[in-house]
């Protein structure tokens, strides 16, 4: 089920001095606005309010819808009260036409509790739940099964026939979710292993011909496998499936962990894609299946140095801390304690405690792809929103001028503007250019409009080869995740200067490079003739660098003084003229190499 929007609630609740009605009327409005505004699940905003006349109640709804338009919400209207002829009687006993008023207003949800009415109202797009029992017990009884939760249930306590049986109701249009299920805990069933690692295993089974691929891996069969190939002959294929199975039985067990010791009670997707993405892994799933993604892409691909079951221990730390526990909480403690891992999980505690965030704003991403010496004949667009899968994107054709590359990426930014939510600002503005367009180019100078684009955005600039397949290399992306994790917890300035010396071979300061001498940022301290081709060489290993565009005093004193408001701090050195308005740089962070993952490796595809 896919998550909810955000909401407002309306509750018309109105009592008619000329109507028999019963007296459960106010509680049950209280209970059902409580249940469904509860601060815990995050669900709604809203109010109850009485209509005096049809008027009135026309004027309420119109009220909130437009106060749900502008906070980017749908509206939910709850109606208890009585019955007329042919509509809900307002206080003075005239008629409201509400069929009329909700065809007019389209809310995503209706809830019916009328007494002396309980023929169901179908309005095209809107789920409408209504009543067939008296006294609003209906409305009490939705209100006891939010308040409650359900055990058996999915991630949000979802409209649909099931639950209207449940109370005594019947509903009409399509299921939809009405708030989250406060009870509801990732669930692992049937096949333990989830489709990458899957995909994984049966791949490997394959070419080895030893143990039948089973049509679903319950933990038996899982089990089963590693007895089979521990009693094989030993060759190179049955050491790969040995540590793919170690690898997965780490993800399973923390799987089986986080049910058995209730870690999801409060652990929505959300929660689980925003600890996924604090230790650089992502997902498109939701849920159960977006539980065991991220645990298996932990378990897999977490870790170039070969340490699935650290890599585990972070995600299982983070998911902790994300409903505000830690590595004591009890489903953490009995996953080290079952594959021995309490030095990992330590490790991951204080690295989780430690670990830079990195940038979570709202950022357009724009690509500039392009051989040398050409601007692009397209450029790329992705509008970043963390937590947010899948990723908007779209392409813009250019010219292979600098001109109409510029004017492109003005065209993205009304794209990315017109699909900011309310309330939000598109501050960051990242431009990833190819070495020889980052030689020369000044982006925050360029002027698509009336405004230069760093005088109402932050710009920064990356490098186009982290999000090319063709220069993927698993080894240098894991190289940069820990420089900009070194660089981001480092005290002072972690910056390692290359003078015309160090620049003097090439040949040299490649196998420098290959050796993995330079574990920091980097900075020329001056500008090399062959500019291109130094940034050529040196952006495969230095996830941050820096240089002058010209030859200047001063600048490298005041970088070092000025480390701790960088990079945003360049954006403003440009406006403000401070020495540090020479500096160009290149300067991902955490989230950009994961995102350049994900399309390097084609998880995510290009709009191109």
């Amino acid at each position: 089920m896919t998550r909810t929007r955000p909401r407002h609630l309306l509750v018309l609740a109105t009592r008619c001095a000329g109507a028999a009605q019963p007296d459960d009327l106010e509680r049950a409005a209280v209970a059902l606005h409580a249940a469904l505004t509860d601060t815990e699940l995050g669900a709604m905003s809203g109010s109850v309010v009485s209509v005096a006349d049809p008027d009135d109640a026309r004027t309420q709804l119109l009220n909130a819808a437009a106060v749900a338009r502008g906070a980017g919400a749908e509206l939910v209207l709850a109606v208890l009260g009585s019955a007329g002829a042919t509509g809900y009687l307002a206080e003075n006993g005239a008629e409201v036409d509400l069929p009329e008023l909700i065809a007019e207003l389209t809310p995503s949800i209706v809830l019916l509790d009328v007494h002396g009415a309980t023929h169901p109202i179908t309005v095209a797009g809107v789920t409408v739940l209504t009543s067939v029992v008296g006294r609003f017990q209906a409305s009490l009884a939705l209100s006891a099964v939010i308040r409650a939760g359900d055990p058996a249930g999915d991630e949000h306590i979802a409209l649909d026939t099931a639950l209207a049986a449940t109370i005594g109701a019947t509903v009409t249009g399509e299921s939809i979710a009405l708030v989250p299920n406060r009870v509801w805990a990732p669930q692992v069933v049937g096949d333990v292993v989830g489709p990458l690692g899957r995909a994984t295993l049966d791949r490997l089974l394959e070419a080895w011909g030893g143990f039948p691929v089973p049509p679903t891996w319950t933990r038996a069969r899982f089990d089963e496998l590693r007895a089979v190939v521990e009693s094989a002959p030993d060759t190179l294929t049955t050491r790969r499936l040995l540590h793919t199975h170690s690898a997965l039985f780490y993800a399973v067990h923390a799987a089986e962990c986080v049910r058995e010791h209730h870690l999801g009670k409060r652990l929505s997707t959300e929660a689980i894609r925003a600890a996924a993405t604090s230790v650089g892994l992502v997902g498109d799933a939701t849920g159960t299946d977006l539980l065991v993604r991220v645990l298996e892409d932990a378990a897999l691909n977490g870790s170039a140095r070969g340490k699935p079951k650290a890599a585990v221990a972070r995600l299982l730390v983070a998911l902790a801390r994300a409903v505000g526990a830690d590595g004591e909480h009890p489903a953490v403690r009995a996953w080290a304690a079952e594959v021995d891992a309490e030095p990992e999980v330590r490790d991951a505690s204080a690295e989780v405690l430690d670990r830079p965030s990195g940038r979570k704003e709202l950022r357009l991403v724009v690509s500039l792809a392009a051989d040398a010496p050409w601007w692009p004949d397209v450029v790329e667009a992705y509008l970043v929103r963390p937590g947010q899968s899948p990723t908007p994107q779209t392409v813009f054709d250019s010219d292979r001028t600098q001109v109409g590359a510029e004017a492109a990426i003005g065209e993205a930014v009304e794209w990315a503007t017109d699909r900011l939510a309310p309330g939000e600002r598109l501050r960051y503005l990242d431009l990833a250019a190819p070495a020889h367009l980052l030689a020369t180019w000044y982006p925050e100078r360029g002027k698509p409009g009336r405004f230069f684009l760093g005088a109402r955005h932050q710009v920064l600039t990356q490098w186009t080869g982290w999000l090319d397949p063709a220069t993927y290399s698993a080894d240098l992306h894991a190289n940069a995740a820990e420089v900009v994790r070194r660089v981001g917890v480092a005290a002072g300035v972690p910056l390692d200067p290359l003078d015309a010396h160090a620049l003097g071979d090439l040949a040299v300061l490649d196998e420098r490079l290959a050796n993995g001498e330079f574990v920091q940022a980097i900075a020329l301290d001056h500008r090399p003739a062959d500019l291109t081709a130094v940034l050529e060489l040196l952006l495969p290993y230095c996830p941050i660098l820096l240089w002058p565009r010209e030859e200047s005093d001063g600048w490298l004193a005041a970088l070092r003084e000025r480390w701790g408001s960088l990079p945003e701090g360049l954006a403003s050195a440009y406006r403000e003229g401070s020495p540090l308005q020479c500096l160009r740089s290149v300067w991902h962070d955490e989230d950009w190499l994961v995102f350049g993952r994900r399309l390097a490796r084609r998880e995510m595809n290009s709009p191109n």
